[in-house]
């Protein structure tokens, strides 16, 4: 990958265009040749953290944010494939040999919002493959029954995944995935539209899906370059 392909799906994948939100911060770490884009989102009554990760991502060491990054993907995209990238004074330099721009990024000092750490539990209670028969059930599914809210629970060795309100007065659609284990995990909740926009952003790289019992789910993808990473917080455990 070249680097403006690989700006284009780091952004890509940590920019999770939610409905509901005005400002999006995506903080911009490049130390030791690797490159870090970590980003907070509370979206529909939901609270999401996403952290992308590229290796062997050689500009000089650098800490920003980016406080627009659909504006900054729309210029790189008009750039050609011998894009030059360079950071300078919290301004992010790009040329081609067409064009000469430049984007104005953030003073991470100056920005009030900050990204939580996420203490992980040992295990999770629930791990599945991100297959694209997966995928593609789901956005059906999501597709079919516009509903804001997703259950997700094990039982009889089959993960359930329902989607509809949480009351019975409205309408549901129910798919599950068979499991190798035993253990059982009790009902949560969570934003239907935010795990949609994930899926979406990763289609076409196999990925995993954690769940724990405590509320806590967990979606990563890892294409060999770039290492996606999501936190979801159950909408009932908020």
């Amino acid at each position: 990958m070249n680097i403006k392909e690989i700006l284009v799906s780091s952004i890509k994948k940590g920019f999770l265009d939610l409905t509901g939100v005005d400002d999006y911060y995506i903080f911009w770490t490049v130390e030791n040749g690797r490159l870090r884009l970590s980003s907070y989102v509370i979206a529909h009554k939901s609270s999401t953290l996403a952290t992308i990760e590229v290796k062997d991502f050689y500009l000089p060491d650098s800490v920003s944010v980016i406080r627009d990054p659909g504006r900054l993907m729309k210029l790189i995209n008009i750039t050609g494939d011998n894009l030059s990238v360079s950071i300078d004074d919290n301004r992010m330099k790009l040329e081609d040999g067409s064009f000469d721009m430049e984007f104005v990024l953030c003073d991470p000092n100056t920005i009030t919002i900050r990204v939580p750490d996420i203490e992980e539990p040992i295990s999770y209670d629930l791990t599945i493959d991100l297959t694209d028969e997966f995928v593609n059930r789901y956005i059906a599914a999501k597709s079919a029954n516009n509903t804001e809210i997703v259950s997700v629970e094990v039982a009889d060795r089959q993960a359930k995944f329902e989607l509809g309100e949480a009351n019975g007065y409205t309408n549901k659609i129910k798919f599950s995935v068979t499991l190798d284990g035993i253990f059982n995990m009790e009902r949560l909740l969570f934003s239907s539209d935010v795990i949609e926009e994930i899926l979406k952003r990763n289609k076409g790289t196999q990925g995993k899906l954690y769940v724990c019992e405590e509320g806590l789910m967990k979606i990563q993808y890892n294409d060999g370059t770039i290492k996606s990473t999501y936190f979801l917080v159950a909408l009932d455990k908020l």
